[in-house]
């Protein structure tokens, strides 16, 4: 069975690929990787890029339930778009917008089973990158999104939920 951790992030990954207007988004999404590292073509875009930036791991429970961790699991969210020449802040706060709505909708990343996986998911702001355009003039603008996915484990075994 894959870790805690892997079926959040799969989770993560098939809910922000639900990112369309025929869903009530602002965006079509076409593209979701988990940390890419290749240039991406303006076919590929919308596009949101999935980096575990860190994890911080602490012991909870003292003498009473000793063995339970708790991990909170930083995400960067890298969110690129095409410009298409209205206003760039109105862009990006649709794109914005989208991405919160769908961390948020099932912030405890139930899977399948009906098994909540995480405690909680936390927005932690964003930043705006400046605007990119290419030698061929077409116009880029893209939003780092920040997320803390809240989750426990049992000591030692990182399959198990605590």
């Amino acid at each position: 069975m894959s870790s805690i951790r892997e079926r959040i992030m799969q989770l993560v990954k098939a809910k922000l690929e639900t990112i369309t207007t025929g869903n009530g988004y602002n965006n079509t999404i076409n593209t979701v990787e988990r940390t890419r590292t290749t240039p991406v073509n303006k076919s590929e875009m919308p596009c949101i890029f999935i980096y575990e930036d860190g994890e911080s791991v602490s012991a909870i429970g003292g003498t009473v339930n000793l063995g339970l961790y708790e991990n909170q699991l930083s995400l960067i969210l890298e969110c690129w778009i095409k410009d298409d020449s209205t206003e760039k802040g109105t862009q990006l706060n649709a794109l914005l917008e989208d991405v919160i709505k769908a961390m948020q909708e099932n912030y405890s990343w139930t899977d399948g089973g009906g098994t909540c996986l995480a405690v909680d998911t936390q927005y932690q702001g964003n930043q705006t990158l400046l605007e990119f355009a290419s030698a061929k003039g077409n116009g880029f603008l893209a939003l780092l999104v920040n997320f803390n996915i809240i989750y426990r484990t049992k000591f030692g075994d990182l399959t198990s939920l605590a």
